[in-house]
């Protein structure tokens, strides 16, 4: 199994480079509510239906993850760790939280997460 970022989720919704790769990975993931909420809110930003796609991430089989304190206090620590300049959001550090706290690798699209380790193995899916 493995956690997904925002990132990954909306590059295979919105059919973008690396999506086929993307999708394949989807069934039987995990993704935090934090980081649903991100991706539909983004979508419904765009003029899309949000309705529509959580429906479709639901036929993916994912696992929604609630945010608990222990995610808090991870995203928390993140932030302490590698400040703002980073250029991680709330619900890039709750991903990484999630995946800590499952010891479970994540799965994003944004390659500037790269450069940093973050003690759990991360695919870059494009």
């Amino acid at each position: 199994m493995i956690v997904l970022d925002s990132s990954a989720v909306l590059a295979v919704l919105l059919n973008e480079r690396g999506a086929d790769t993307l999708a394949a990975r989807l069934p039987g993931a995990v993704i935090g509510a934090a980081n649903l909420a991100e991706v539909l809110s983004l979508l419904a930003e765009r003029g899309e239906d949000p309705v529509f796609f959580e429906s479709e991430l639901r036929g993916f089989g994912l696992e929604v993850a609630p945010v608990t304190a222990e995610h808090a206090l991870g995203a928390a620590l993140i932030y302490q760790r590698l400040g703002r300049s980073a250029n991680l959001s709330m619900g890039d550090r709750l991903c990484i939280a999630l995946a800590q706290d499952r010891r479970m690798p994540i799965l994003t699209a944004d390659r500037a997460w790269a450069r940093f380790d973050f003690g759990v193995p991360m695919e870059i899916g494009r």
